[in-house]
């Protein structure tokens, strides 16, 4: 395993962890009296950026570890 697809299996376990706090924020708020629309109040803002990071996380980390190996060119 490369430094790309190692630093690929950290970003999606970031990912995991980013979206599994988003969603349990987003479940724990429903009930609440927020509205999901803009302005946005603050708690609902972290938990959209939040998400936002889990899925940016989430596809640079597949883009890594289907990372192909430099080809080893001979001198």
């Amino acid at each position: 395993m490369n430094a790309k697809q190692q630093v690929g299996v950290v970003l999606l376990v970031a990912a995991a962890i980013a979206g599994f706090w988003s969603f349990n924020r987003y479940s724990g708020l429903v009930g609440q009296l927020h509205s999901w629309a803009p302005p946005f109040s603050q708690y609902e803002v972290y938990t959209i950026v939040g998400g936002l990071v889990a899925v940016l996380c989430l596809v640079s980390g597949l883009r890594m570890l289907n990372a192909k190996k430099p080809e080893k060119s001979e001198a």
